[in-house]
């Protein structure tokens, strides 16, 4: 299911460490609420459900245990799952919670390489386990089903350290290997990709013309880069501790 149409609660008696989470959460690209305790969040999920609630463990006016405690025992929202955060490694706590019926226990500051998928599993009978980002990046592609290889300057529109999408009006055949060079601030990284899926440019059709690509033979330095990089820009301008 897209993102889009799931909204995290986001509880936290901290406003800045709310709002810089609610940042990396929508820069996930899911839709996000925000509560600074305990009772403003039980007042906004009975009004509007939350797909799922990542809650502090120290609160305001009640500790994470006891918002989690009231959210399993009412008829309404027990089946929103619950995400604690912690910043200390309180494993009491931790066991507590899970008795409690919290869905995860993540430590703060957030890692988001481990928030996302954590998120995912939870939420999607089809999990992603590596970040998606949004990024326009030039990638060099080299079409060998022409004669001499006929290379292509295009962009991209999205990038995970398991592949990417490229933004084309001529996209090769599902199942094609695509040699590729992509650039990545001073970086040249080279490899090539399997076409999974294509979109053409039909008249009426929304969808942006390209080709979904998975990375073959991404060598692992490159993967830490490209993984490194998305991190890099899910966080910029923002303190997750």
């Amino acid at each position: 299911m897209d993102n889009k149409l799931r909204t995290i609660m986001v509880v936290g008696s901290s406003r800045t460490s709310c709002f810089h989470t609610a940042v990396l959460l929508k820069r996930f690209g899911f839709s996000v609420l925000t509560a600074s305790s305990a009772g403003d969040a039980l007042r906004i999920m009975n009004d509007m459900l939350p797909s799922a609630v990542l809650s502090d463990m120290m609160l305001s006016d009640m500790d994470g245990i006891e918002l989690l405690r009231t959210i399993k025992n009412s008829d309404q929202l027990r089946h929103i799952p619950v995400i604690m955060v912690s910043s200390t490694n309180d494993a009491q706590q931790k066991s507590a919670c899970q008795r409690m019926g919290c869905a995860a226990f993540l430590a703060k500051p957030l890692d988001p390489a481990l928030c996302y998928p954590t998120i995912q599993n939870i939420l999607e009978s089809t999990p992603r386990q590596s970040i998606r980002h949004a990024v326009s990046l030039k990638v060099v592609t080299r079409d060998d089903t022409l004669e001499g290889g006929e290379v292509q300057t295009e962009y991209t529109s999205v990038i995970s350290e398991g592949g990417l999408y490229v933004m084309t009006i001529n996209p090769r055949a599902k199942g094609s290997i695509v040699p590729l060079c992509l650039h990545i601030r001073d970086r040249e990284i080279r490899t090539q990709g399997l076409v999974l899926y294509v979109n053409v440019l039909s008249e009426g059709s929304f969808d942006v013309p390209g080709m979904g690509i998975r990375f073959e033979g991404l060598a692992d330095v490159d993967r830490d880069f490209i993984r490194r990089f998305i991190v890099d820009e899910l966080t910029r301008d923002i303190s997750l501790s």
